[in-house]
């Protein structure tokens, strides 16, 4: 596993200057600093455990997290949920990055929670190599069909939940840039039985499609703040 790059350590903490000046808590959406934030703090040996991401912690309310639940995590990134959710369970929580570098921060960060198994994956509609996209200097990735140099692996949600023998999921959180879609049509049976999925939703064109298959699979589904789309079992 490569370290992270110089260029981005240094992106970091240039973004430690400049973030707590332009952005603060009440931000509906900031995730790629929020990120820098989140890296920073590791950087600078702070405790990335104690750091709340206060923009999130409306959604945070709205998701029933229990002392024995199970939890995908898929979009994971370099852990920020994924602290949070290995902190209200001492149930598996399965988290799912694709990207390498993003990935050895999730690790990191989440190296002292025993519930916690990172998989360096994406999740699509089948088993397939796709291709990572990703800016330069970010650690917000999306995946696509096309063809590039820096292919990864992608699962489906169902297949690994086979593998990993899992007679329930009770929470399944999503943030895959654009690909929502996909990944649900690859869960059918990690649907059924799922009690809640989290969305967030990043092509607004998508969002009636993606209510619409929630629906089809038995959940309830409402908008919290605009951007996330929270679905529970009806009943």
């Amino acid at each position: 596993m490569n370290r992270p790059s110089a260029a981005n350590k240094l992106y970091a903490l240039l973004y430690s200057t400049v973030i707590p000046s332009l952005f603060n808590q009440r931000m509906r959406r900031i995730p790629f600093s929020m990120s820098m934030t989140f890296l920073v703090n590791r950087l600078l040996a702070r405790d990335i455990e104690e750091e709340l991401v206060g923009w999130e912690s409306e959604v945070k309310r709205e998701v029933d997290v229990t002392p024995d639940s199970v939890v995908f995590d898929v979009g994971a990134n370099i852990g920020q949920w994924t602290l949070w959710f290995a902190r209200q369970t001492r149930g598996l929580v399965v988290a799912f990055e694709p990207d390498e570098e993003a990935f050895f921060w999730l690790r990191r960060n989440t190296a002292k929670y025993g519930n916690v198994m990172p998989l360096k994956l994406a999740a699509w509609r089948e088993d397939k190599m796709l291709s990572l996209n990703k800016p330069h200097v970010s650690f917000m990735s999306s995946v696509s069909e096309a063809q590039s140099k820096n292919m990864v692996t992608a699962r489906t949600l169902d297949g690994v939940a086979k593998d990993l023998r899992l007679s329930k999921i009770d929470l399944t959180k999503m943030d895959v840039e654009g690909a929502e879609a996909d990944v649900l049509a690859g869960a059918p049976n990690v649907l059924r039985m799922c009690k809640q999925v989290l969305v967030e939703v990043h092509r607004m064109e998508q969002k009636r499609g993606l209510t619409d298959t929630l629906n089809s699979h038995g959940f309830n589904v409402r908008t919290v703040r605009e951007r996330w789309l929270l679905a529970s079992k009806l009943g």
